[in-house]
């Protein structure tokens, strides 16, 4: 519940959010979340993996301030936020969910819907999105996730080809185990 609250409210003003940290509880065998931190997706200082020149580097603010603590009562299901800070000291993204990759993923529904698209034999991505702006239209259709989803899809139909030359192969050894008068050379073409 606190989670999706965030990213609503996070959407809603330009940013997003990450998990910063989680403290846990084990109790019987059974694992529970006591405390969890969340902050801005611009926290954190910059470190550059190339060394370059620093005049030649546009200057980038880090190190956001806003963050936001919260807590599961053992003897609640509800979280309780205790730290909110709601400062940032930089300027808010424009259409965040067109701008933040975070916010750009299909939902649920709309992979599943591309699942049955491609088991059904349409796997062109134009079509798919055609189909998937009809059926839910109004939701933003990123086309780099949407070609991630279909290549998802088409790998779950990947199953193993029967009745290929490697089964072929094990079937004459079958027979030449169970009659000792089969007769097999195998013979294998190199690279051309």
């Amino acid at each position: 519940m606190g989670k999706k609250y965030l990213n609503d409210y996070a959407l809603e003003k330009g940013f997003s959010t990450r998990r910063k940290r989680t403290e846990s509880l084990t109790d019987s065998e059974v694992k529970s979340i006591r405390t969890i931190s969340w902050e801005c997706g611009c926290a954190g200082n910059y470190q550059p993996k190339k060394v370059l020149n620093p005049n030649e580097q546009r200057a980038r603010q880090s190190g956001c301030k806003w963050r936001v603590n919260g807590n599961f009562p053992k003897n609640s299901s509800v979280i309780s936020f205790t730290t909110v800070i709601d400062e940032h000291n930089h300027s808010m993204i424009p259409s965040p969910s067109i701008n933040i990759a975070k916010y750009r993923k299909l939902g649920e529904d709309m992979i599943q819907f591309v699942d049955f698209c491609v088991q059904h034999g349409t796997t062109g991505a134009q079509n798919i999105s055609r189909l998937l702006k009809g059926k839910f239209p109004g939701r933003p259709i990123h086309q780099k996730n949407l070609y991630n989803a279909i290549q998802m899809a088409k790998k779950k139909l990947i199953l193993r080809v029967e009745f290929d030359a490697s089964d072929l192969m094990k079937f004459l050894y079958s027979k030449r185990s169970d009659d000792q008068r089969w007769f097999i050379e195998a013979k294998f073409d190199g690279i051309k």
